[in-house]
Order: structure tokens, then C-alpha cells, then sequence
């Protein structure tokens, strides 16, 4: 599978940090990619995003690892794999 790099701006160094705890929300994780938040959120329904969010009291509030954000940013941004993708299976007849 091809990377977001090209698509999304190289790492940037955010001015503001994310909150105690190590993690961050998702407008801090699209700032740190250079992308706005809504691409960052229908990348994420689409499973572009690597780092799986972190659900906290309800189906709405989600956090990410900020080491694992840093991390994947830094390596290419590379969206996971999807099973039927892994297995080399395709849709097309």
C-alpha cells in the first residue's frame, strides 16, 4: 500500500503540546500531519490513519499515543494494510 507522504506535510513541530497523559485529540494529530481535521477524520473512517484511537467515556471522545502519532508520522505515514489486502484478494471478477 502506498504512503500518505506527498499528500500530508513533513513532520512538523506543533507549538502547542498535547495534554498530560501522552495523549493528544484529533486536531492535534491533523495539525501535526497538515491536514484538517475533517480529512483527518475521514481518513480515519476510511483506516488511513496507523495509530488506533484511544476511546475514553464515550463513542466520541478519542485520543491518540502521542509516541505512537510521532512515530508513524515520522515513518512515512503508512496506512495499515486491510485483511483482504494482505491476503492478495481483490474485489475485481
Amino acid at each position: 500500500m502506498s504512503s500518505l507522504v506527498g499528500i500530508v506535510a513533513p513532520y512538523r513541530t506543533l507549538e502547542t503540546q498535547p495534554a498530560a497523559g501522552g495523549l493528544a485529540t484529533s486536531q492535534w494529530f491533523a495539525n501535526l500531519m497538515g491536514i484538517s481535521l475533517v480529512t483527518f477524520r475521514r481518513w480515519r473512517r476510511e483506516g488511513k490513519i496507523g495509530p488506533k484511537p484511544v476511546k475514553l467515556n464515550s463513542r466520541r471522545a478519542v485520543r491518540f499515543n502521542v509516541q505512537e502519532a510521532l512515530d508513524w508520522v515520522r515513518n512515512g505515514c503508512v496506512p495499515p494494510e486491510r485483511p483482504a489486502e494482505r491476503r492478495g484478494d481483490s474485489d475485481a471478477s
